[in-house]
């Protein structure tokens, strides 16, 4: 076989493990874009969820600092009312009767009134308490959510890495593949050349009979 054909057939090799090259690379990047689109979505779903749990946090604490002020109020109505029943037995013996109920009935309102705060209160602790235990709840399973994430985040940046460098392989080889093809095309033509030039030094010799 002429060098021509041998450099032929091997750029024929060359080309052939390019496409399959190419072929393996751009099923990668289908693969690559498929897992980055469900990344993108988990991300996506993950932030709207965790927005949710920063709203829903934002209200139990602004509910929280409402019961606050209304227990610190209940404990200064609790205070005075203690402070007013005091002074009002310190006194009972000497009001008249009719004063002496009058004031007491008032105390006695007073009483109910705090006792219905003190279970309106009660109430809206155990509520806060349920709603604390259900954003903790809700912020755990958010935080297992996120590893596998940035797990998933990080192969995707390995194979986009591979990819990128496969893709830069290909494009060299493909220069490669351009180079053997000029150097076969300039080396063809030399041969025909040289042959032309050969047949060119035989034909005076050759006269006719």
């Amino acid at each position: 076989r002429s060098t021509q054909s041998r450099s032929s057939a091997a750029s024929d090799v060359y080309k052939r493990q390019l496409e399959e090259s190419r072929a393996q690379l751009e099923t990668m990047e289908l693969t690559y874009q498929s897992g980055k689109t469900q990344l993108d979505e988990g991300i996506a779903q993950y932030e709207q969820y965790l927005a949710q749990w920063e709203q829903g946090y934002s209200q139990y604490s602004a509910a929280l600092a409402e019961y606050e002020q209304n227990y610190a109020a209940y404990e200064a109505g609790l205070a005075q009312y203690q402070a007013a029943l005091d002074a009002f037995n310190a006194v009972k013996d000497t009001l008249p009767p009719e004063t002496a109920q009058q004031q007491e009935a008032l105390l006695e309102q007073t009483r109910l009134t705090l006792e219905q705060s003190a279970d309106a209160l009660a109430q809206g602790k155990g509520e806060l308490d349920d709603a604390g235990a259900e954003l903790n709840l809700q912020k755990q399973q958010l935080d297992e959510t996120l590893p596998p994430l940035e797990a998933a985040q990080s192969q995707l940046a390995e194979l986009r890495s591979c990819l990128d460098s496969g893709w830069t392989s290909y494009a060299s080889g493909l220069e490669e593949l351009e180079r053997q093809q000029q150097e076969q095309q300039q080396s063809h033509g030399a041969e025909q050349q040289i042959q032309q030039d050969g047949k060119a030094a035989v034909s005076p010799a050759q006269s006719p009979q």
